[in-house]
Formats: structure tokens, sequence, C-alpha cells
């Protein structure tokens, strides 16, 4: 198995029969938990090496302690206090915790909360660390100090295709990074499916196959996560120490899979579908007879023409009681829990910030999760209102035992500001103050407060972070997702990019950022934002210029548009194409695999295979990225090409040839994926004087 792997503790959850209270279900989950848990030496030394990692200039400032549950009322908690030592070299201050995640959630707490620091991925501005002050001038707590207690016992983190979308051609140096995101942000239940087509090989092999039968069964490496769940096969190739519970196939009892995510059943007979969950179940329990069946819930939303009630019920029940955990992926847009009495009978969480419910009549369990991106899709997106209440309010409702939270977006590195607020969420007991919070958020993310910065994240919290329009925000800007559309025809386009909130107002937004002091513009978190939102809002400008285009047939305004945008992505290296086909590259072993990779890597982010000549695939821009490389090497020719036949058609005075036009474009891409012209990896240009100069020229 993977370094990944080895860096997580390998611990069971085990869900409880039917006849003990609610309570004592979970405290009798949390006891099973603590009984796999590591020595705390171990635990501690794991907290201590992250520090080590993350600021090492300060590893003997502060001193690490687990406690027992007894110190937190039976709970999860941190404690953080004053080292009292007469040492004026040593240790200045003491964090104690249940378990080294909750060490190293209360390290980011102070850091945060005390010296102003900032901890982001690394793409999306990584940290701001130059606010601590050097060892020997912490700040200190008053009095005994502070406890932050949890809530709710778990943190969830992940969704099945993230590994795809976002972790495919991660090392171990990006992945220990991950790791150390987790712990500090308060994750304590990822999902970990790494590995799994190693399992699945010994299997079939045990059935006489060779290794060379099984080229064509698994999918290529930057789309494993579908071949996982089913959805293909034979395409592209062949192929614990922070006290982490992983879910994981191979290191403990809780085994993922998905029947009929996005494959509908070949009949809608209910003794039918009963008997095909029954039969999964009992080939589970067969090899682990403490099995837990986790399984996406996406099916319900995805396909709800066939899953009504009956057919529902025929799955979730089909599983005895506690021995299946259903994930509500979407519940920040369209929760299923409230269309379906509560699933039935199935346990149920509720708010966009993922919850977890137990009801003492519920059948199974079920995490609702905020699925929040769509592809990896780059774009500024969130609700940060329902996010800070859905929590607590879950919490205090009738009868609720919440026993988690947690984050199933498809992608990660965006939205920096989104998952600050749902991993805090796992940790407070009160509402946020959005307002408030965000301005010790921009403080901390930027290094220091500025009016300014103040008035532009209160703009765009009302504005990009306040959707509240029900709609699923897929990234289906024209730069980076050209419809297929005949334009002379009479009928409209079907569906406008989504636009949830006054382009004004975010272009105020930005006309206050690109103004902050001038100390600022050395800060690559602020730079990060300042690129992200000009971006935004060039790409909301671009559309409005492709509809005019379109009515004037003026290509040269769409072609300056995305040149300008290339310009401004290039002069950021978390905007880059060449990164992402690297990455790919840097993995292979010899010139096969790498061709193979790039290939997967190119196909991934453009157009998927299920294409004809003059028919595109139905996921062809899914995976959009505004990248600068995509945006001159692959969005701009097919724009450029688009307006080419509409400036044919009306020069002809005949209609827009569509197949044509269909045709062009297909074998361009294809010719594209498979090409191996390189990309930068590095930025080019200043981000800071170049959204300026964009902001003057289009809005100034």
């Amino acid at each position: 198995m993977s370094n990944f792997h080895s860096s997580i503790l390998v611990l069971i959850l085990i869900l409880l029969p039917l006849a003990l209270s609610q309570q004592e279900a979970i405290q009798a989950i949390i006891h099973r938990l603590d009984s796999k848990t590591l020595s705390p030496s171990i635990q501690e030394a794991a907290a201590k090496a992250l520090l080590r990692r993350l600021l090492p200039t300060h590893v003997d400032s502060f001193e690490f302690q687990i406690v027992s549950r007894d110190v937190c009322s039976g709970g999860s908690c941190f404690l953080i206090s004053n080292f009292k030592s007469s040492s004026r070299n040593g240790a200045e201050i003491l964090i104690r915790g249940t378990t080294a995640v909750e060490i190293t959630s209360g390290l980011y707490w102070y850091l945060k909360y005390w010296c102003g620091a900032h901890v982001s991925w690394d793409k999306t501005g990584g940290v701001q660390l130059a606010s601590i002050p050097k060892p020997g001038s912490l700040p200190f707590l008053k009095g005994d100090g502070v406890v932050i207690k949890r809530p709710v016992p778990w943190n969830y983190y992940q969704n099945v295709v993230t590994s795809s979308y976002s972790y495919v051609w991660w090392d171990w140096e990006r992945w220990e990074k991950e790791i150390d995101w987790m712990a500090l942000h308060g994750i304590n239940l990822p999902l970990a499916f790494t590995g799994q087509e190693s399992i699945w090989r010994n299997v079939f092999r045990d059935f006489n196959l060779a290794f060379k039968d099984l080229d064509n069964f698994f999918g290529g490496p930057a789309f494993l996560a579908w071949a996982r769940m089913g959805n293909l096969h034979g395409v592209w190739g062949r192929n614990r120490h922070l006290q982490l519970v992983t879910t994981n196939v191979a290191l403990n009892n809780i085994l993922m899979t998905d029947t009929f995510n996005e494959n509908t059943p070949p009949t809608n007979d209910t003794s039918y579908i009963s008997s095909l969950g029954a039969s999964v179940y009992k080939a589970m329990v067969k090899a682990d007879k403490d099995a837990v069946w986790l399984m996406q819930g996406w099916l319900f939303y995805s396909d709800s023409a066939f899953w009504k009630p009956d057919q529902m019920k025929a799955l979730l029940h089909s599983v005895p009681f506690g021995k299946m955990i259903v994930l509500d992926l979407f519940a920040d847009v369209k929760p299923i829990w409230k269309t379906s009495s509560q699933f039935y009978g199935t346990p149920y969480v509720w708010s966009v910030a993922s919850l977890l419910l137990f009801s003492r009549k519920l059948q199974n369990v079920l995490i609702m999760c905020m699925l929040h991106n769509f592809g990896g899709n780059i774009e500024m997106y969130g609700i940060l209102d329902a996010i800070s209440s859905g929590p607590v309010d879950a919490l205090a409702s009738e009868n609720s035992t919440m026993v988690g939270v947690g984050m199933c977006m498809e992608g990660i590195e965006h939205n920096p500001v989104v998952y600050e607020l749902i991993s805090e969420m796992a940790f407070r007991s009160k509402k946020v103050q959005v307002q408030e919070w965000l301005k010790t958020y921009s403080r901390c993310r930027y290094g220091k407060a500025d009016h300014y910065v103040d008035a532009a994240w209160n703009i765009l919290y009302h504005t990009i972070y306040n959707c509240t329009d029900g709609i699923a925000n897929h990234n289906t800007d024209f730069i980076v997702k050209l419809p297929d559309w005949d334009p002379s025809s009479s009928s409209d386009l079907k569906k406008p990019p989504h636009l949830w909130y006054s382009t004004q107002e975010v272009i105020n937004a930005l006309q206050l950022l690109v103004n902050v002091d001038d100390n600022l513009v050395h800060s690559a978190t602020y730079r990060y934002d300042l690129v992200d939102l000009t971006r935004q809002v060039l790409g909301k400008l671009a559309n409005e210029e492709y509809l005019k285009a379109v009515t004037a047939f003026r290509r040269q305004n769409v072609k300056a548009q995305n040149l300008h945008s290339k310009r401004l992505l290039a002069s950021n290296s978390n905007f880059l194409l060449g990164t992402w086909l690297e990455s790919a590259k840097k993995l292979a072993t010899n010139p096969s695999e790498m061709k193979q990779y790039e290939w997967n890597a190119r196909t991934q982010v453009t157009m998927w295979y299920d294409n004809t000549k003059v028919n595109q695939s139905k996921l062809h821009d899914y995976a959009n990225k505004y990248w600068s490389g995509l945006l001159e090497g692959y969005y701009l020719p097919r724009a450029l090409t688009y307006f080419y036949y509409l400036s044919k058609s009306l020069r002809k005075n005949e209609s827009f040839h569509l197949e044509d036009w269909r045709r062009e474009w297909i074998l361009f891409s294809n010719k594209w994926q498979a090409a191996s012209e390189l990309y930068p990896v590095k930025a080019k240009g200043n981000a800071v004087a170049i959204s300026k100069a964009l902001y003057e020229k289009y809005f100034g």
C-alpha cells in the first residue's frame, strides 16, 4: 500500500445494534475507536513532526500532550494554555487534546486566533505565517486558557471522484501536505481509496485471470474513480499516526461500493432491488463479519425518476440496521432527506455543512455532505450563511444526536474561505457571525488588516458567497465550455452560464481589492485571491461578449477577451496547465507510460471518450479549468473555429453549418489530447500589475 496509508492510523468503525439507545450507541462507537488508538507518545510525536514541517523555527515553543476524554467531559476537545516553566528558552504554549488530530487542530486554532496566521492549500495561496511572533515572544492566553470541544465526534472528508479530479498525479510530498492540512483542519474521517486496484487484481488472480487479461478492465489513471464505481471499464489504458479513521477497503471494516451510481437497475421490481442489496452485504460479511457498507446517495438525486419511495426503501432496508452508511452528497443544494421522509427510516444529516444525525427509529446511517464543486472547476462560489448556521440548528433540533460534519466536493484547491469556515464548524456550537468572521479571516489570510480588504470581502459575502437559488453550480462560462448551439436557428441558448449575483457589485469588490495597501502585494494569498477574482469578473464579462459576438458576428471581441484572460492566469503559478501535465508525466517510469499519462491528463480536463466524428462527448468540458495553457492552447482555437463558421455563414448568407463545426473541433480536440507540446510551469508577469491594468482597461 502507499505511504499515504502507512501515515494514517488504521481504526475500525462499527455501528451498534438498534437495542442500544442513541447516546449509548454513540459512546460505544467512541469507546471502540479509543481501544484502537496508538499510544500517547506516538501521537504526540506525530503532532510534533507536523509542527516541524509547518513551523520548524517554533518546534520548542509548543508542548503537546494527549489527555483522556474525562478532561473533555467524555467528548473530544483541545485545550490551549500557557506553559508553566521557569525557563525562558523552553516551551511557551501547552496544547492538550484527546488525539493527535485534536492537538494539531488546537495548534492551528492558536496560530490563527492568537498569531493571525493562515493555512490553505498551496494552490490557493498556501500559508501565511509571517504574522507569527518569534520564539520567546508568542502571545500568552488569559487565565487558564481555553477549551474547545467538538460538538460532534467526526469530521468526514472527500468525494469518491476527488481522487481523480485532484489527487491523481500526487507524489508523497504532496500527500504529506494534504494529510497535514487535514489534521490542522480537524479532519478525522477521510475517505482513502488509494490502492483498490491492487486488491481487485489479487481477487481476479484467485479466479485464475492473468494480469495481462485485466489490462482492458481497469480504467486509465485519470479515470480510476469511475472505474471503481462501475461507470466505465476497458477505457484509457491499463494500468496512521495522526489518528485519522480511514474509510478504505483494505484498511478497516468500512467497505465502499456503489452498485447503481449513475447506472439504472434493469427493473424497478422491489424484490429484485432488495435481493441485490442483500447479496452485496452478504458478500461483504463473508469476507469481514464486521463489514459496514458505505454508499453514495447521489443515485437518489441523479436518477430520481427511477428511485421512487418503494425502490429507495427496498435498497435501504435490504441491509441490517447499522450496517450501511449513505452519503447525501448534494445536501447543500438538493438534500434528499427532505423529499424522502428522512430516507424512510435511515439516519440523516441536515444543512450545508454536512451533519450526521441519528434517530432510534432509523434503519441505517446517512452522512449528508456539502458537494460544492463539480469536476474540479475553478469558480468562486459558496453559501456562507448556510454553513455558519446549519450545523448549530441541526444539533439543536428535536431528538438530534448529531455525530459528524463533512465535505464531499468533487475537486479541491479552490474557494479557501468556504473550507476554512466548514472546518471550523466541527468545533463550534454557536452560530458564526459571518461578517465579523470574514474580517478575522482576511486579516489572517493576508497577514494584516486593511479597510479596502474588509469592504471587498463584505461585498463578496453578499454576492458570490451568497448563492441561494438552489441551482447546481457547474462552471459553464463560455470561455471554458463553448455551447454547442446553432445561432442561426430560431431557438435560444438553452442553458446560459449560472449567474446568481450582481456583476457590478463584484466589479466594485475588485476595485477595492486592487487598491489595497502596498504591503499586501507581496502576500501569496492576496495575489491568489486577486487573480481569482479578476478571472471571475473577466469570465462573466466574456459571457456578455460572447452573446454580443454571436449577435453581431464579431469574432475579434472573443479573441481579445481570451488573450487577456490568458495573460492574467499566466501570472500566477496556481492557474497553469503545465503543472497538471508535468505532474502526470513525472509519475511515469518509461516513455510509453509518460505518453499514456499525459493523454489521460489532457483528456480528463477537455473531452471524454464517448464521442463520434460529429457528436461531442456528453462530458466535454465537465472538468474544465481556467488555466493558462488551456485558454490559448485549447479554448481559444476552438472559439476561433466557431466564429469562423459564424462569419462564413454570414458572408454566404446561409445557415450555420453546425455539423461541420462539430466535426472540425472534435478532430482538433482528439489531436490536442494526443499531442505532447510543453506548457509553462512557472508564473510569468506581475499578477498585481496585470490585474490593475485589466481593471482599468475594462472597468476604469
